[in-house]
């Protein structure tokens, strides 16, 4: 089980994800029962959070919830949890395992930002930029909650303050290679257009 285990993690380095899984479940199958709870969660979690990647959501519900049983301690498995039942569409899931993220870790600015995805997508924007706001109070540089503000304000029509988040978006992004430029660069040259 240890050779499948490191395999998978070797083979995840490289971006070959559904193998990764593969291995990680012939782990799974292979973990012998006196091996830590802790064995179990974080095989589970490693299917779960890859599973996100390649958008089999539902075997990534499955997988997170798995970790959750053998440890509900990490912040981030109930986040990842969340973020699975989000792109699966299923909102309120998705809202209460951020919520539980948040009871283990108040400071969890995924979980944050997150949690304030899913109330822009219900359309309670103010709630919205509630969330945003509070994780920028917490770090001043976090990506997604710069890039939601400058959404949510280039929709109000304030497209000075979106200009700014988003500015601070392109270059925490630039620096991270967070997410894919396009995205940003697509609602930063309609906030320079709309604040020209």
């Amino acid at each position: 089980y240890r050779q499948a285990w490191l395999a998978g993690n070797a083979l995840s380095g490289l971006a070959d994800h559904e193998k990764a899984i593969e291995l990680w479940q012939a782990s799974l199958a292979l973990l012998p029962e006196s091996e830590p709870e802790q064995s179990y969660a974080t095989l589970h979690r490693n299917i779960g959070h890859t599973a996100i990647v390649i958008k089999s959501y539902p075997l990534a519900i499955e997988h997170l919830k798995q970790s959750i049983s053998h440890n509900p301690h990490i912040a981030s498995t109930y986040d990842s949890l969340g973020t699975a039942y989000r792109k699966n569409k299923q909102l309120l899931l998705a809202m209460q395992c951020y919520a539980k993220a948040l009871e283990v870790d108040p400071e969890w600015l995924n979980a944050i930002s997150n949690m304030g995805i899913c109330l822009s997508k219900e359309g309670k924007t103010q709630e919205a930029m509630q969330q945003f706001n509070q994780a920028l109070s917490i770090n001043e540089r976090h990506f997604e909650a710069h890039y939601h503000l400058g959404k949510i304000l280039l929709a109000q029509n304030e497209k000075n303050r979106a200009l700014e988040h988003l500015k601070q978006a392109k270059e925490i992004n630039d620096q991270g290679s967070i997410v894919s430029v396009d995205k940003v660069e697509k609602y930063l040259k309609l906030a320079q257009r709309s604040a020209a």
